[in-house]
């Protein structure tokens, strides 16, 4: 890759570049709420790119448990830990010599030392984060803090609460208006869409996806994975190139079928649906795992350039609404919720 090509990126995208594999380089950057990392190379006459974006905590988290075996293990020199994941296809790992690396989609790059440091930044936030919460019989309250809703910010899950305290630490602040993981755990915690779907929500949804989406359209690669999606919690397609209007109870059956969808899972299809709307069996399709967040984001990114603070910001807020899947779990709500 030419010294020009590598220069537009840092500056297109306001990230520096960090270290190289093979052709392939590694360029990042950290953001508020996230680790963005991209990585670049010459496929004949076009750079090919990828982007993640990274919640700060799933990479602290996954840091510190690395920085802390290698501290107890005493490996020999030279040796290198396990590679742990924190992200899909997306791992790292730590040597006796704390040399941080960085595996993506299979390629492996030594950080410089600056990032290093930023690891062991992000570790101390951690630290910080979790002299904020309680724990009381199984339950993780986070000190100070209370849901949009006036809830005390708690859970049976303590990945969410310290993602929270952590986004307090970086942040310092809470604010459910400015969108990050706190923002998501109110729509979890407040609103009643986390335990129901209502007749008149999937409607609507039903109403938008009729009048505005066409199955002709719609890219071949995810015909498969919303027709999976709506047959695995409706038991039919209600919508989709073998299904070209609504019929009388495609309402009903759909709220039957958000019924099947965990608490954490129907908050991430309201989160989608009313931020980023790609139409139900999309968001569907995305929540239940028949498709790929990232390319989600890039459906919502298509017609957006590439390095705008506006593509940017999408593909955080739909990473976040994704981690909420990872730390908040996907069981029922905690009993004192109900």
């Amino acid at each position: 890759m030419s010294e020009f090509a590598m220069a537009m990126i840092q500056q297109d995208f306001d990230v520096e570049l960090w270290a190289a594999s093979g052709e392939t380089r590694l360029f990042g950057a950290i953001r508020r709420d996230v680790w963005l990392l991209l990585t670049a190379q010459l496929a004949g006459q076009m750079t090919q790119m990828t982007e993640l974006y990274v919640p700060r905590f799933a990479l602290a988290q996954v840091a510190e448990a690395l920085w802390s075996s290698i501290d107890n293990a005493k490996p020999e020199a030279g040796e290198i830990s396990r590679p742990v994941s924190f992200w899909p296809d997306a791992c790292l790992r730590i040597s006796a010599d704390h040399q941080w690396f960085i595996e993506l989609h299979g390629q492996e790059f030594a950080l410089p030392v600056e990032v290093g440091a930023a690891l062991l930044s992000e570790i101390r936030f951690l630290e910080e984060a979790d002299t904020q919460i309680d724990h009381h019989d199984g339950i993780h309250v986070l000190r100070d803090a209370r849901s949009h809703g006036g809830h005390v910010v708690d859970s049976d899950h303590l990945g969410v609460i310290r993602a929270i305290a952590f986004e307090r630490v970086i942040r310092g602040f809470l604010d459910a208006t400015d969108f990050g993981i706190y923002s998501a755990y109110c729509t979890l915690r407040d609103f009643s869409a986390s335990r129901e779907i209502s007749l008149a929500i999937c409607d609507e949804a039903l109403d938008i996806q009729f009048e505005y989406f066409d199955p002709e359209t719609m890219p071949t690669d995810l015909l498969g994975p919303i027709k999976a999606a709506q047959l695995e919690i409706m038991g039919e397609e209600l919508w989709g190139r073998g299904r070209r209007e609504r019929h009388e109870g495609d309402g009903a059956l759909f709220v039957e079928g958000m019924k099947k969808l965990s608490p954490v899972q129907r908050t991430q299809f309201v989160l989608l649906s009313g931020m980023y709307n790609c139409g139900f069996p999309v968001v569907l399709a995305t929540v239940l795992g028949h498709l790929m967040f990232e390319r989600y984001a890039s459906l919502k990114c298509e017609g957006l350039q590439s390095y705008s603070e506006e593509e940017q910001e999408t593909r955080t807020h739909i990473s976040l609404i994704q981690f909420l899947g990872m730390v908040a779990g996907h069981d029922s709500l905690p009993s004192h919720w109900r």
